[in-house]
């Protein structure tokens, strides 16, 4: 299979977070999703900033704030891209999200 494809990449970065994430001893969590964002510089004259805004960039961020010390949580839909064995969590209710969100642990 080729990292050029959506699966690839997927895979590919699931295994970097998990390597960095054994790397810096199990000290943070981080929460990956997948889906479409938008990028770009944000802000006025006085501050700018670049930056993500999009669905899967809030996911992400509400995966990471539940993801404990050295744990990476996902979304479904990356989990499939990639093809990973993942623990399956009980879906939860998150912020801005009108119905619960299945998550899983890699």
């Amino acid at each position: 299979m080729s990292d050029k494809t959506p699966r690839g990449r997927a895979k590919r970065t699931l295994w970097w977070l998990l390597a960095l994430t054994l790397a810096l001893t199990a000290a943070l969590g981080v929460g990956v999703a997948t889906g479409s964002v938008t990028v770009g510089v944000i802000g006025g004259s006085a501050r700018l900033e670049y930056t993500a805004v999009g669905a899967a960039v809030n996911l992400a961020s509400r995966l990471c704030e539940l993801a404990c010390d050295g744990e990476i949580l996902v979304d479904r839909q990356t989990v499939q891209l990639a093809g990973a064995e993942a623990q399956e969590r009980a879906p939860i209710s998150f912020k801005g999200f009108d119905e619960p969100v299945a998550h899983f642990g890699v």
